[in-house]
């Protein structure tokens, strides 16, 4: 079983790492991991994600998991003054030590910062296979990451330990603002030797090593750099900035050794994503688009029955959309529940509402007798007839589908046909709105309590795996993230307003959020 084997690797690296505060020389992990050891831009597991932490590190600000926010890592960034720019953003001049090192004993610049803000948010991203770029909350990056221009204006070289990051106007309040300036560095020296970063007065570039007027970053360099089989950055980080450095990876067993340069505590650069379940609609199909179809549906779901059919406890079930880190479900005066307990005559009003009120000959539907309920669309009769994808011995099986879903949905004239996939069919085509053509599909998406979830339901947004147009809804959940950083009474109302939007357009029923109990603990100071 795919869950379960997931959960085991978890726990096999819990009790290699039980605590970090007395690091062990050498860990060895065996799991199904992808091998994206330094970015997730490539994808990866929640195991690639865990070994990133270990292997990259030296933000100048980290993510405290007892409190769910960012803080300044005082052993990195000795001090952060923020200033605000004449168009309404922010700048953040950080002062890097002097005393920061590579796993190779090789010191840290303020250069190492820039390359990676300039490696991944490089126009060449998409061509070498990554989901996307980074950074784009920094003012100038459309320009630079178009090619339009090899100048990143908002990433300022100041000196060899200073670096100025500007947060653009448009991304400005947010809740998590502190973690836009998360960066960690990468090895100019081992990777790109015969290139330099400069600026010269108007943000950061690459060029050349021996003249700034000529060469730069290319898609060759960058596939030899990060994607080569052997040697690639990504898969082989041989010279690394956390408290741990590779050793090895063969496609199956990583193994790690401690950094003997690293200084300083564990810290978490990014929470870890949490691992959101839910049955998700089609949203951009005619008849899931209506939220009165969809509405029925929650309110005849056997919600608890199949949480208790998959083993999944009480504490691990959510009520909207978030992860169970998110800040709000710490807050004090927390309300949230289900609104949609089963009802199976509100569901049929609801039905009725849509215009399913006729049996398969045309006639009037009585319950007693008949079975699929029908409606006429442009004179042609339409069988409330859909379909359901999931996963193929998956945690949810055949008999929890039929009991918790098929029977009951059944009962208020709605046929459902289950379509169990593999892994893989699921994965790629059940998030994209374009391939899929089931109607419902039990899916997971890696959720981060920092991350904005706007991008979830932006209309006709590249991330929208929901197929939902509603402007309100998007806009209730980019208000939450745009939140002013430390106003947690005023996030918590916001995200409060959220999660109604959420469950009164119901572009999925929630199940479960699965924290995967990776723990960094460390008894050292951090600032």
């Amino acid at each position: 079983m795919r869950r379960v084997l997931c959960v085991l690797v978890v726990l096999a690296f819990v009790c290699a790492l039980p605590t970090l505060s007395a690091f062990a020389e050498e860990v060895t992990v065996s799991s199904a991991m992808k091998g994206a050891l330094f970015s997730s831009l490539w994808g990866g597991t929640q195991d690639d994600a865990f070994a990133r932490r270990l292997l990259n590190g030296l933000s100048p600000v980290y993510w405290d998991e007892e409190h769910h926010r960012y803080r300044q890592n005082g052993n990195v960034a000795e001090g952060i003054s923020i200033s605000e720019t004449p168009d309404g953003g922010k700048e953040y001049l950080i002062e890097f030590s002097q005393q920061l090192r590579f796993s190779d004993g090789s010191s840290v610049t303020a250069r190492d910062y820039a390359l990676t803000v300039l490696v991944l948010a490089s126009p060449y991203m998409e061509e070498l296979g990554a989901r996307g770029s980074a950074y784009c909350h920094l003012s100038g990056w459309s320009s630079y990451h178009t090619g339009k221009s090899r100048v990143f204006s908002g990433v300022r070289l100041i000196g060899d330990h200073q670096l100025a990051l500007t947060v653009a106007p448009e991304y400005l309040p947010c809740f998590f603002e502190s973690g836009l300036i998360s960066v960690t560095p990468l090895p100019m020296s081992s990777l790109f030797p015969d290139l330099g970063l400069y600026d010269e007065g108007d943000g950061a570039f690459i060029a050349s090593a021996e003249d700034s007027s000529r060469g730069g970053l290319s898609a060759d360099m960058l596939r030899a750099a990060l994607l080569d089989p052997v040697t690639g950055y990504l898969s082989a980080p041989a010279v690394t900035s956390g408290a741990y450095r590779f050793v090895s990876f063969d496609g199956e067993t990583l193994v790690l050794e401690e950094n003997p340069y690293h200084s300083g505590p564990v810290a978490a650069c990014s929470p870890m994503p949490d691992t959101f379940t839910c049955l998700a609609f089609a949203c951009e199909r005619k008849t899931l688009s209506s939220a009165n179809l969809r509405k029925a549906i929650a309110l005849c779901v056997d919600r608890d029955g199949l949480l208790s059919a998959a083993k999944i406890g009480a504490d691990s079930a959510v009520n909207g959309f978030c992860s169970v880190n998110d800040p709000a479900l710490t807050y004090p005066a927390n309300t949230l529940s289900w609104p949609y307990q089963s009802d199976m005559d509100a569901a049929v009003k609801l039905l009725e509402e849509d215009g399913w009120t006729l049996d398969e000959n045309g006639e009037s539907y009585d319950a007693a007798f008949d079975g699929v309920r029908c409606r006429l669309e442009d004179g042609e009769l339409v069988r409330l007839s859909l379909s359901i994808s999931y996963e193929m011995d998956g945690a949810f099986d055949d008999g929890a589908i039929a009991a918790c879903l098929v029977d009951r949905l059944a009962q208020i004239g709605v046929e459902l046909i289950c379509e169990p996939l593999d892994t893989s069919e699921l994965d790629r085509i059940a998030l994209s709105p374009g391939k899929r053509l089931s109607d419902l599909m039990l899916v997971s998406v890696e959720l981060s309590p920092d991350e904005d979830l706007s991008a979830f339901f932006k209309p006709n947004g590249a991330g929208n795996i929901f197929g939902i147009n509603d402007p309100e809804l998007y806009q209730a959940a980019r208000n939450a993230y745009r939140t002013p950083e430390g106003d947690y009474a005023e996030y918590f109302a916001r995200w409060l307003e959220f999660q109604s939007a959420f469950t009164g357009t119901l572009p999925a029923i929630p199940l479960y959020c699965v924290e995967y109990p990776y723990h960094i603990q460390d008894e050292r100071n951090l600032s």
